[in-house]
């Protein structure tokens, strides 16, 4: 298990962001080859739900921003591992870091 700020978009985020946000980050993602081969959370089914702002992971310090707007945190976990649930905990974290914590649960198969 791998977990932490990659700080890389998820595919179909850059043209999502503010334009003075694009900068950061590549068009095409370094990460969308971790997404073909292994299980990373979010995934890139909720990444692309009507709901996909659950799974947004970071707000920056910037007044242009009416909220968080983008993931940039994962858990990268093995075959030998079964998620259970996960979450991204947003609400409560907001004064202790511009970043939100990805909490799952998993089954040791």
């Amino acid at each position: 298990m791998l977990a932490g700020d990659f700080n890389l978009l998820p595919p179909g985020q850059y043209d999502t962001l503010i334009e003075s946000h694009r900068s950061y980050y590549n068009p095409k993602t370094e990460i969308e080859d971790f997404y073909h081969d292994f299980n990373l959370v979010p995934s890139l089914t909720d990444l692309s739900s009507a709901h996909s702002n659950k799974y947004f992971t970071f707000f920056g310090n910037d007044p242009a921003l009416q909220g968080a707007d983008r993931t940039l945190d994962y858990i990268v976990y093995s075959n030998q591992l079964k998620l259970l649930d996960y979450h991204v905990r947003q609400a409560d974290t907001m004064k202790l870091s511009d970043h939100f914590p990805v909490v799952a649960r998993f089954e040791i198969l």
